[in-house]
């Protein structure tokens, strides 16, 4: 894709150096353009590539020999050049590409030049620093020795000059710009080898990706005829990804970004061990998480959007996420539903969302993790390894307003947003008690610094305790004088 995205760029290039050689051309030429009094004259001459590069005369055709006498003799010396190359300047043009052709010096100068520019190209991408270097030279590659004067004791600079770095990195420059006028006059064949190259490239990941979704598919299937252990797989369906048991289909969820279905797959196996989500899952899976794979996994999802244009199946599961309370930001939401035993975690919508998307689990950090974890996705945004932590360090107060935000009967009877409500409340209070508990995880060696937050976290909640003393003293008072005046 990036070859195709340079071709585009280069293409665009070329454009606008064309159409500044052809505000220029009047300039240049004046009236002498043989061009212009061709189309003046209504001329019936004769008028090739070669003779516009003035190779030949108007109305000549182009030999062997005649090349070599051109720039392009290389050419004529190789025997299975010369017969293309020969087509190629006999071949019959307007008087107006004429003009174009006449002037491509310039065209290749200011697109070559346009290229280094914009770095518009993989050589011009190459220890790339900014253009408008030319005034940074001396101050880069000079000598500047920091002396001090013995009879006052000041400082003072002494410039020794430019070192030999600096005289090399200006030849450097002139073979850049060298490079660059060249790069221009080969150009539009650039734009050729980038657009095929960019096509080869796509259809050959194409390949490879079909190919290995197509493994893993089946790789799906087989591990849901293993009854021993419970495992969990990701692949996407209607344009989000598909994080589903491999023994129960009808357990999983979906979610937009790749990140956070990684994230819940980790989180659903470690439910399936019986163990609450971990810190040290948490650095594995959400901090550095699975970057190998994430290429494969979009490319992946593209092909099965592609794909789902005529899948009717599909169409009608995007069709239930996206209508799932349409009238919600984000599209879709989800909430649960606590019994004796299990949390019921399941798409807000008819019974045919809920039976579409959900999930059952046990332990409550787990339940509240993945709730969490779904509504950043709901917004758009990845879950990251902080926001884990500020559910891992809430205390139980928060914790329980965190998770009873998306409880169905609660919402229902008080509507939503309550844990917002709750956070401005108590919003120093969780943010200390947060600190607290990240500066309890260090080591030993940071013993002091968590003695300093401790002595700071109990001050902050011994003066909250006075202002609401003082605030109760002050409204008794207030009372008094109140009532004593009437």
């Amino acid at each position: 894709m990036k070859n195709i995205v340079t071709a585009l760029m280069q293409f665009v290039i070329l454009v606008v150096a064309l159409v500044i050689v052809t505000f220029a051309i009047p300039k240049i030429a004046g009236n002498d353009d043989r061009y212009d009094k061709y189309i003046a004259e209504n001329s019936k001459q004769t008028v090739t590539v070669g003779s516009a590069f003035g190779v030949v005369k108007d109305g000549e055709k182009a030999s062997y020999t005649d090349i070599d006498n051109s720039l392009k003799n290389i050419f004529s010396k190789v025997t299975p050049l010369q017969k293309p190359v020969n087509k190629i300047l006999n071949r019959q043009i307007s008087f107006k590409q004429a003009k174009y052709f006449e002037y491509y010096w310039l065209t290749a100068l200011i697109s070559g030049v346009l290229c280094w520019i914009f770095a518009a190209g993989f050589p011009f991408r190459i220890g790339r620093k900014g253009f408008n270097v030319f005034g940074s030279v001396y101050n880069n590659f000079s000598k500047v020795v920091l002396l001090e004067d013995e009879m006052t004791r000041e400082e003072y600079e002494v410039d020794l000059g430019m070192t030999i770095w600096g005289p090399l990195w200006i030849i450097l420059i002139a073979l850049r710009a060298t490079f660059a006028i060249t790069w221009g006059f080969i150009l539009p064949f650039v734009i050729a080898a980038n657009l095929a190259i960019g096509v080869i490239r796509i259809v050959g990941n194409v390949i490879i990706v079909s190919v290995r979704s197509s493994a893993a598919t089946a790789k799906r299937h087989s591990l849901s005829q293993k009854l021993d252990k419970t495992t969990f797989s990701i692949y996407p369906e209607g344009g989000y990804f598909r994080v589903e048991q491999d023994q129960d289909n009808g357990q999983g969820v979906y979610v937009k970004n790749y990140w956070n279905a990684v994230a819940a797959k980790a989180l659903f196996e470690s439910e399936a061990g019986n163990k609450s989500f971990s810190k040290e899952d948490s650095e594995e899976n959400i901090l550095r998480g699975d970057i190998k794979e994430k290429k494969f996994y979009e490319t992946y999802r593209l092909l099965s959007r592609i794909k789902g244009l005529f899948n009717n199946d599909i169409k009608s599961k995007k069709a239930i996420i996206t209508a799932s309370l349409k009238n919600k930001e984000g599209g879709y939401e989800y909430r649960f539903i606590a019994d004796s035993e299990l949390y019921h975690v399941y798409m807000v919508g008819d019974e045919t969302a809920e039976n579409l998307s959900h999930k059952d689990l046990k332990i409550d950090f787990n339940a509240a993790m993945l709730l969490d974890l779904l509504d950043f996705d709901r917004k758009g945004q990845r879950y990251d390894h902080n926001d884990f932590l500020n559910l891992y360090y809430a205390d139980s107060d928060e914790f329980t307003a965190k998770l009873m935000n998306y409880n169905h009967k609660l919402i229902t009877k008080f509507g939503r947003n309550r844990y917002d409500e709750y956070f401005e409340q108590h919003k120093q209070q969780i943010i200390e008690h947060r600190r607290y508990k990240k500066l309890s995880a260090v080591g030993e060696d940071d013993e002091a610094l968590l003695s300093i937050h401790q002595i700071t976290y109990r001050l902050c909640n011994f003066f909250a305790v006075c202002a609401n003393i003082i605030d109760f003293l002050l409204r008794i008072i207030d009372n008094y004088y109140k009532y004593s005046c009437c």
